[in-house]
């Protein structure tokens, strides 16, 4: 019920910026290409700092079978972080 009614509520928001937006074409711009090489450097760095981040991390070795991450969730969910999980229930629920 809890993910119907946010998907119902996203969809509601989605239908309506469509719908504000309709006339979007009609507005003109000057200058587009403003910005372009600094955003993009940017990017690179992010990206850059990203790899480098993943690549100097000490992933966990696996070599046993573990519990699919879903079932981890689930475990979780109904016992660790029970009370945050009801509260985002209840909070989904009155919305």
């Amino acid at each position: 019920m809890q993910i119907l009614v946010y998907v119902g509520g996203t969809l509601t928001l989605i239908l309506f910026a469509v719908m504000l937006t309709s006339r979007i074409e009609d507005i003109r711009t000057s200058n587009t290409a403003v910005g372009g090489a600094p955003l993009s450097a940017l990017v690179a760095v992010v990206l850059l700092l990203l790899g480098k981040v993943a690549a100097l991390t000490a992933w966990p070795a696996v070599d046993r079978p573990q519990m699919p991450a879903t079932a981890k969730l689930g475990h979780a969910f109904l016992s660790q972080y029970l009370l945050p999980f009801e509260i985002g229930s209840v909070v989904l629920l009155a919305r």
